[in-house]
């Protein structure tokens, strides 16, 4: 008998990280993407469906089930035949039908749900910071002038009134005045499509005109609302987070559910099936990152039909998006898969959607009350992702 152990990990290999098996580009890299305005790579639903993508990587994925599944050695009588045809049956034909279901809907969703998430403007794939948040005007998005100035390293200059702001990097200089359409570059005068203003303090400028009239390239990124300044070479989790001692976070690791997310998955690791030692935090600011080699632009929390959701914008490919799961204190870790008739395409990205209630708190764990549960509620959420580390994200949704 062949047994090839454990199942899990090259199931996950083929499916949740084909990365492994061929390198597909990064989407972020500048020399690899088109970041001119317009230039979009085609919806998956028109040429190449996800059905057909899916049965290729059923195709790439039975050579491993064969490998993993064990069969009887009978030689080659008729029993040991039949028994072997009937294996790969199940196999093909669930496979099929799973692929079926996830590429039709999703070649269905055409349109992208559309949720009122805040605005994040980046300058070289970090997230510009502010004590104010982007807003949107007239399909304009602005933001404090001193945020962007002091992200693109530009100088300042303003009028005693506060009314007329200059900013000035290297040889370009760039004047807007609150309340006016008329702007000047260079000397030059521009027309904008919606005049600065002020709020809450702060003075508003338009993101685009500004960076572009600075000589950096901007993109608008709706599936993520995000404003993309500079290049897109986004960082790693490894790069951005520090790993810290997991003990004072053990005590959420309680039911039968705790002991996966604790161990070393990683076949590839030396210390394979052992438990961490160490976690990394995730908070909201950090975002976007790669983790495991697939680019995650962001996770929010949306309500759809008024039940709660995960919603995860990455390039993730495969059959099966990123698994979640929650953290309270006094309560089992309940997992979270996601909801793959739910998901969406459009160019290189895809939205994942992971419900936050979940039928199988009862038949896990007993909870006849598992309806009731409220992400505002949980302390941290995990990330089901190869790492050096448990990852966990700062619960940013309360």
């Amino acid at each position: 008998m062949v047994a090839v152990q454990p199942v899990e990990i090259l199931l996950r290999i083929i499916v949740e990280d084909p990365n492994r098996i061929r390198k597909d580009p990064n989407p972020y890299q500048p020399a690899q993407r088109a970041v001119e305005k317009g230039k979009r790579t085609p919806h998956p639903a028109k040429g190449r469906s996800p059905f057909h993508h899916g049965l290729e990587r059923l195709a790439s994925l039975l050579p491993f089930l064969l490998l993993i599944i064990p069969f009887p050695d009978v030689g080659f009588n008729k029993k040991g035949v039949v028994m072997m045809f009937k294996k790969l049956l199940i196999i093909g034909v669930v496979g099929v039908l799973s692929l079926f279901s996830i590429g039709a809907a999703a070649a269905d969703q055409t349109t992208p749900r559309q949720f009122n998430l805040p605005i994040k403007v980046l300058y070289n794939a970090r997230q510009i910071t502010s004590d104010v948040q982007p807003e949107l005007k007239n399909d304009v998005v602005f933001v404090p002038f001193r945020a962007v100035a002091n992200a693109l390293g530009a100088q300042l200059d303003v009028t005693p009134d506060w009314k007329t702001i200059t900013f000035t990097r290297g040889d370009r200089k760039v004047t807007i005045t609150i309340g006016s359409k008329t702007a000047y570059v260079n000397g030059q005068k521009k027309e904008l499509l919606v005049a600065p203003y002020a709020t809450k303090g702060r003075t508003m400028v338009p993101t685009r005109f500004v960076s572009e009239q600075l000589g950096e390239t901007v993109e608008w990124d709706s599936l993520s609302r995000y404003v993309w300044i500079g290049h897109k070479n986004v960082p790693t989790l490894e790069e951005v987070t520090e790993k810290v001692d997991i003990k004072p976070y053990l005590h959420y690791f309680t039911g039968k559910r705790a002991e996966g997310p604790l161990k070393i998955d990683d076949y590839r690791n030396p210390d394979f099936g052992k438990q961490f030692t160490t976690v990394r935090i995730i908070k909201e600011t950090d975002w976007p990152l790669v983790i495991a080699g697939t680019p995650i632009a962001r996770v929010d929390r949306v309500v759809i039909d008024g039940k709660e959701y995960f919603r995860t914008v990455s390039t993730k490919k495969g059959l099966f998006g990123t698994s979640f799961y929650l953290l309270q204190t006094g309560q089992p870790l309940k997992l979270r898969g996601e909801n793959t008739s739910m998901r969406e395409y459009v160019s290189e990205w895809r939205a994942f959607y992971n419900p936050v209630i979940d039928s199988t708190d009862e038949t896990d764990f007993g909870i006849k009350d598992y309806k009731n549960i409220k992400l505002k509620d949980i302390e941290y959420i995990g990330v089901r992702s190869r790492s050096d580390s448990v990852i966990l994200m700062e619960n940013y949704f309360k």
